[in-house]
């Protein structure tokens, strides 16, 4: 095998692990951020329990300052009741809300991850496949194969073509 034959073959090699390589990186940042994107999730959580608790202890206070004020007035201390619930529900449903915005960006990028670690196979293959056929065609092995050198007869096949000059 002559030195140039060699040469691509091995930088085929290398470029198909550079492609791999490129692929498992890509995985591995997608999984750091989905990971980073999960706690964040978490995060989220936490502090709408944190808020709800908040809120609860604000709810408390006024519904014992309006009982101070007017402890005859029932139905505003029910509609203060409900309007307390559902401010506590609220933030409960933001904070879900959130996280699984980040949880669906968390999941989002492990496919991405996974999609361009199976993209790298491809590409490597492609690769292997270019350097090989390269090597193969520049080894005279066409010409056996055909009869005739790929460049003098176009693979053997007979093809001719007609190039026009553009003025």
């Amino acid at each position: 095998m002559d030195p140039g034959t060699i040469a691509i073959v091995l930088g085929s090699a290398v470029s198909a692990m550079g492609a791999l390589q490129a692929g498992q990186n890509a995985e591995a940042t997608a999984n750091a951020n989905a990971k980073n994107l999960f706690q964040t999730a978490n995060a989220e959580r936490l502090a709408g329990i944190e808020n709800r608790k908040r809120q609860k202890r604000a709810n408390s206070k006024l519904a014992g300052k309006n009982r101070a004020i007017d402890p005859d007035k029932l139905d505003l201390l029910e509609d203060n009741a409900m309007e307390a619930a559902l401010i506590e529900a609220d933030i409960t449903h933001t904070a879900e809300i959130k996280a699984t915005s980040y949880e669906n960006k968390g999941r989002s990028e492990i496919y991405r991850g996974a999609t361009a670690r199976k993209a790298s196979y491809f590409a490597a293959a492609s690769q292997v496949l270019i350097g090989g056929g390269t090597a193969f065609a520049g080894s005279g092995s066409f010409g056996n194969l055909f009869g005739s050198t790929p460049a003098s007869n176009n693979a053997g096949l007979g093809l001719q073509f007609r190039t026009t000059a553009i003025a």
